[in-house]
């Protein structure tokens, strides 16, 4: 699977919704998805939840590594039009500093000697959708033209 490559993002620290409408147009042997949602994400293909995954991917020290999630989503794609869907919400990347998404230590510990930095200004979204066919052609979805929903837009 080639890493994702293409950021998107709403140029916001709060969380959002991504949406890409793809229309494959022969019939698919295998299809594979890589998906990064910094903060983290929760991916859907066709209305349905993609895998029994939560809050991926795990925290990592965003300045050295950024973790992908690999899904086989043969199942879940068809000829035609499909909708992949991602929520991306906060997480260690960028915790929301408004109050809603907060950490802190219980009273009998010590003041943290390294309190919380955000890694980003912003939270993104990159996916790849590889699909092979049945004729062995291949086909790359990517987020470019993908739509941005802000959760406020949509009453969150």
């Amino acid at each position: 699977m080639n890493k994702p490559a293409i950021w998107i993002t709403n140029e916001k620290t709060t969380p959002f919704y991504a949406r890409k409408t793809f229309e494959l147009k022969k019939e698919i042997t295998s299809a594979t998805a890589g998906v990064c949602g910094l903060g983290q994400f929760v991916f859907s293909l066709n209305g349905k939840k993609v895998s029994d995954h939560e809050l991926d991917p795990g925290w990592t020290d965003y300045r050295k590594v950024i973790e992908y999630v690999d899904f086989d989503v043969t199942e879940a794609l068809h000829p035609g039009q499909n909708t992949a869907g991602f929520e991306v919400g906060n997480g260690w990347f960028l915790l929301d500093q408004r109050g809603g998404y907060t950490f802190h230590f219980p009273e009998f510990m010590p003041e943290s000697p390294n309190p919380y930095q955000p890694f980003g200004r912003s939270l993104v979204l990159s996916f790849v959708i590889e699909v092979t066919y049945a004729d062995g052609t291949k086909e790359k979805i990517t987020p470019e033209g993908s739509l941005v929903t802000d959760h406020e837009e949509i009453g969150r």
